[in-house]
């Protein structure tokens, strides 16, 4: 039982690594005298899981299993100009637009039901 116990510390050490400071503020990109920071947000779920069990042949086993996602996107940068800070939100168009078509067609269904 102890070996399983090892793999599934061994995974959250490396999902661990994963979500660090460097991977949501990235390198700084220096260009003419400006200075760009990006920022990123980054999710991360997972789940692991094992058990015991008998076949119908009462062979006894054992098994175990684990997953995990990580998602990132931008959100924005810092830009650093003549001792200035300043934040550049990132725009997400594609966002805007899927929250915009389904705010329509809720709309568009509230009123077709309430009629």
């Amino acid at each position: 039982m102890s070996e399983n116990f090892e793999g599934s510390r061994n995974m959250m050490i490396k999902v661990r690594e994963l979500l660090t400071v460097e991977r949501i503020v990235g390198e700084p990109i220096r260009e003419g005298g400006v200075t760009m920071i990006p920022v990123v947000s980054i999710r991360g779920a997972g789940g692991f899981g094992g058990g015991r069990g008998t076949s119908s042949d009462n062979e006894s086993g054992y098994g175990e299993g684990g997953g995990f996602a990580i998602n990132g996107r931008s959100v924005g940068m810092y830009v650093l100009k003549d001792g200035s800070l300043e934040w550049q939100p990132a725009i997400d168009y594609t966002r805007m637009f899927v929250v915009s078509c389904a705010a329509i067609v809720a709309i568009s269904l509230l009123r077709w039901l309430r009629d």
